[in-house]
Parts: C-alpha cells; structure tokens; sequence
C-alpha cells in the first residue's frame, strides 16, 4: 500500500484522462513534484518501460501491461479494498470482469480452514479467533 500511496500522491491535480498509465511529466514538471501528465501514456512506451523496468528489478519471465494491472488489482484485493475502488483504479468496465483477478492468498485459505476447523469447537477457542480477525481487520484498515 506504501508504493500505491506514493503514486497517488504524484498524479496531476485533477487527473482527467482516466487512463491507468499516465505520460511521464516534463522535466519541468517533475523538478515540481510531479511525476505524470494529464494524458495517457503510449503502449509502446508502455511496453518498453515495463521490460526495463523487470529487467533492472531482476525478474525473469513475460510481463507485460495487463500483468501489472492483474497485479495491482490482485493486490489491493488481498488487501481488503472494496471492489469498487479497485475498478475506479484499474479502469474495468464492470466488477464481473474485475472479478476474474481475484486469487485468494494462502493467508485467506488458512484463516478460512481455521474458522471451519473452529467450528466444533470450544467457546473460548471461537472467541480467540474472533479477536485475531478483528485485529487483522484492524492492521489493514490501518494501513489503507
């Protein structure tokens, strides 16, 4: 969420264009704060930023734009954003096709299989366990 804030808090004022990639700012601009135009960047921009940057991150493999908008939207999923603000931010049509994104981390499985294994069991254990869910919730609306 650290690195979403960041690039929130360099977008133009007002951003207008609606596209997930903006255009790099001028040299100008960025020696202002600002890092992104109000225009949508071009895809073989796109394409060609998004190779150097892997490249340089060390990551081995194909990634492309839609691997970093299925990230971004995988992500803030995982990290308890409404789907609505999800959609906002990765410009889908509908919450249908933002749905397809959606991969439940092992962290979700696990306390899933504790709530069901808790189930049949005391009420102190069901208590323990609602207060660690109420403390997860807690620390990720904390970091939001």
């Amino acid at each position: 969420m650290h690195f979403y804030k960041e690039y929130l808090s360099k977008l133009p004022e007002m951003t207008k264009c609606g596209h997930l990639y903006l255009a790099l700012a001028t040299a100008k601009q960025f020696r202002n704060g600002q890092w992104y135009r109000n225009a949508p960047m071009g895809i073989n921009n796109i394409g060609t930023r998004i190779k150097s940057i892997c490249k340089e991150a060390g990551l081995t493999g194909f990634f492309t734009n839609h691997s970093l908008r299925a990230s971004n939207a995988t992500n803030l999923y995982n990290s308890g954003v409404s789907e609505q603000i999800i959609q906002e931010n990765t410009r889908h049509h509908s919450i249908e096709v933002l749905c397809g994104y959606k991969v439940t981390s092992v962290n979700q499985k696990k306390h899933a299989s504790r709530i069901l294994s808790m189930q049949g069991g005391s009420k102190k254990e069901q208590d323990k366990e609602n207060v660690q869910k109420v403390q997860l919730e807690i620390s990720i609306n904390v970091k939001q």
